[in-house]
């Protein structure tokens, strides 16, 4: 499992906060190292944040079949010679409003990925209705739920950020 360094710049004693101001990628865009990503405002500069590493993150579901194509996925990002970040899961589970938890399309398979990529799981994400109606109306922003915030740390950790 790898670690990168993500650098932020140092733009002065006492920031603390900063705003994202534009998004230079997209959700799907195979990023490469030292590539521009975003633009960060603080309240005394704005800087250009790149990416610390060329890499993939592998995506997945529980279902075999899913994981099986993921697999095949895998072997060829390995034969490219290419980096594997990090793994996610998705709709790992539903959970109801009392807590209860049903894996829809069956018991994870997290950890067989984990073990043929080397790199970390970053999380089991949930089936959730609430994130489809958000995205729907053009809202994704506004959402917030505990496995995704997992996630986030996770995949920071795995970037291991350093001011």
């Amino acid at each position: 499992m790898g670690r990168y360094v993500f650098k932020l710049p140092d733009v002065g004693e006492g920031t603390a906060e900063a705003e994202i101001v534009a998004w230079h990628v997209a959700v799907g865009d195979h990023i490469r190292e030292d590539q521009q990503l975003v633009d960060v405002m603080t309240d005394k500069a704005t800087v250009e944040m790149t990416s610390p590493v060329d890499g993939i993150v592998i995506v997945s579901s529980p279902q075999l079949l899913a994981t099986m194509v993921v697999k095949k996925c895998i072997n060829m990002v390995q034969q490219l010679k290419g980096v594997i970040v990090g793994v996610v899961e998705n709709m790992s589970y539903f959970e109801t409003p009392d807590g209860e938890r049903y894996e829809i399309f069956g018991p994870s398979n997290g950890t067989d990925l984990v073990g043929l990529t080397g790199a970390p799981l970053l999380g089991h994400m949930p089936i959730d209705s609430s994130l489809t109606s958000l995205c729907d109306s053009g809202r994704v922003e506004e959402y917030f739920a505990e496995p995704y915030e997992e996630l986030a740390n996770n995949f920071i950790s795995t970037l291991k950020i350093k001011r």
